[in-house]
């Protein structure tokens, strides 16, 4: 914990830097650099705390949240910008949103001081040993929300036995996200009477896609290719090729991870002979490709079309969510690396829910296969399927902190 200390130490004047700079250049408010040493809002009870690394923790945890603030205020967490300002635009006056405090004791105790916070709840595997020692030491319970803890991460806090011990101390229960999370945290030493149900908030994340997607599309003859990575959409674009040259109407959407790159792939789109429309410029009509490169807007996109490349998994990034495309009924193909959600990929590939291709050929060729009439999205569906309510997860949480 010493070493642990040191190193956050040293890293908090980065993260001070970084918030200022962008205080500076106008991008955010003051209020953000006083929330990272616990400050921000005018103090405000809310006996819960949840905390959140992102995007997608915080969306698939959104109704457990606001179901919570139905009962008292709720102060929210996170790690990233794009997050603090989707959970501002939920526009609940209950919810208190603000990027993560540093994990410097003084700075999280003055947090917990401020908020007068009884519980803290923590999504996935947003683990902190210094929020959790000062969670010890202020008698706040701590519950792990859809914890994911991975083999290699169980590994090595099996080899800080003591750490893990201290780090562990205030959690009262946890809902393990599957069942190899849950057997790891028992293997660690936690109580398997403080081990709850499986518990994978993913499939509550999806937002009811807009009745009309504009640009209006011919679902039938249209292809998504999903949150893509440098090193995907070269490899997806030669496959459109292959697809259109038996099926010249088909059109494709290429909405990539990160839009800023939106300019190198319409060119790299265009060098494969396509034209191209840009969702940013405005284009109501699709050309060959649309690029999508809009942020919050994936539901269109896969409401759009009928098939749907997941990406990051063509490449080494672990894969993108496959809930999505699921409950939209969009047919899921997706390359080898998907880490981030090996299980459920894993049930959809066993199923027959999804489809793994590796080369351009692979990819056309599911893509033709599976473009009209296909099982798979209701097998998808059928998987992806919640199993449990929000009340009934709500009701654990509350059953735990007692």
């Amino acid at each position: 914990m010493l070493i642990y200390r040191v190193l956050i130490s040293m890293v908090a004047p980065v993260v001070v830097v970084m918030t200022l700079f962008r205080v500076l250049r106008g991008r955010e408010d003051w209020n953000a650099l006083r929330g990272r040493f616990g400050g921000g809002h005018k103090a405000r009870a809310c006996p819960t705390w949840v905390h959140g690394a992102s995007n997608g923790e915080l969306a698939s945890a959104r109704r457990v949240i606001e179901t919570l603030a139905q009962a008292h205020s709720v102060l929210v967490t996170c790690n990233t910008v794009t997050a603090r300002d989707m959970v501002r635009g939920w526009a609940n006056p209950d919810i208190i949103v603000q990027l993560a405090p540093i994990d410097l004791r003084w700075v999280i105790s003055q947090t917990i001081r401020r908020h007068d916070v009884k519980t803290l709840l923590v999504i996935e595997n947003e683990i902190w040993p210094n929020r959790m020692a000062v969670a010890a030491k202020r008698d706040v319970q701590v519950i792990l929300l859809g914890a994911r803890l991975s083999t290699k991460s169980a590994a090595m806090w099996m080899r800080f036995r003591g750490v893990s011990q201290k780090v562990f101390a205030p959690v009262v229960g946890i809902l393990p996200q599957d069942r190899g999370s849950a057997e790891r945290f028992a293997s660690l030493g936690v109580s398997k009477s403080m081990i709850g149900e499986i518990t994978d908030l993913k499939p509550l994340a999806v937002k009811d896609a807009p009745k009309t997607v504009h640009p209006a599309f011919d679902r039938a003859a249209t292809i998504l290719f999903a949150s893509t990575h440098p090193g995907e959409e070269a490899a997806l674009l030669a496959a459109f090729s292959l697809v259109r040259e038996q099926h010249p109407d088909m059109r494709a959407i290429l909405a990539p991870r990160h839009p800023r790159r939106a300019t190198e792939l319409r060119e790299l789109a265009q060098g494969h002979g396509f034209r191209v429309d840009q969702r940013s410029a405005g284009d109501d009509t699709a050309a060959d490709v649309y690029l999508a490169d809009t942020m919050g807007e994936m539901s269109h996109w896969f409401k759009a079309a009928s098939v749907s490349f997941i990406g990051g998994s063509l490449v080494d990034k672990g894969g993108h969510t496959p809930y999505e495309p699921a409950a939209y009924g969009s047919t899921i193909i997706h390359g080898p690396h998907t880490s981030n959600f090996a299980g459920i990929y894993q049930q959809l590939d066993t199923e027959g829910g999804a489809a793994m291709a590796k080369t351009p050929e692979e990819i056309a060729a599911i893509i033709l296969t599976h473009m009209s009439g296909s099982p798979m999205p209701e097998v998808a569906r059928r998987v992806v399927a919640p199993s449990q309510t929000i009340d009934e997860i709500v009701a654990q949480v509350r059953a735990m902190i007692g």
